[in-house]
């Protein structure tokens, strides 16, 4: 059985999970706005969860994309349009 994560912040990690691959938590201090302490601690819990790994400092990705799917999915579909748009924005900058 699978046991329940809770997080501060747990559109944090949901917002991580649209990213394909690595992302980087200055990549989601620049979307959210939350202070970097706050976004490495959510992240430090992942991978203590074991479904993030730390690829380097500041750098993460989902080991699983069944997780990785989970957590997208805990966003609705216009949320998930809303931010895929931010991050392609982000990312083109």
């Amino acid at each position: 059985m699978e046991r329940k994560i809770d997080f501060p912040h747990p559109d944090l990690i949901a917002l991580a999970s649209l990213f394909e691959g690595i992302f980087s938590i200055d990549w989601l201090i620049e979307l959210t706005g939350l202070k970097s302490t706050q976004i490495l601690n959510a992240m430090e819990e992942g991978v203590q969860q074991g479904f993030l790994a730390r690829e380097a400092p500041g750098i993460f990705v989902f080991k699983s994309p069944k997780k990785r799917g989970t957590w997208r999915n805990r966003l609705s579909g216009e949320e998930r349009s809303r931010l895929h748009r931010n991050i392609a924005e982000l990312l083109l900058r």
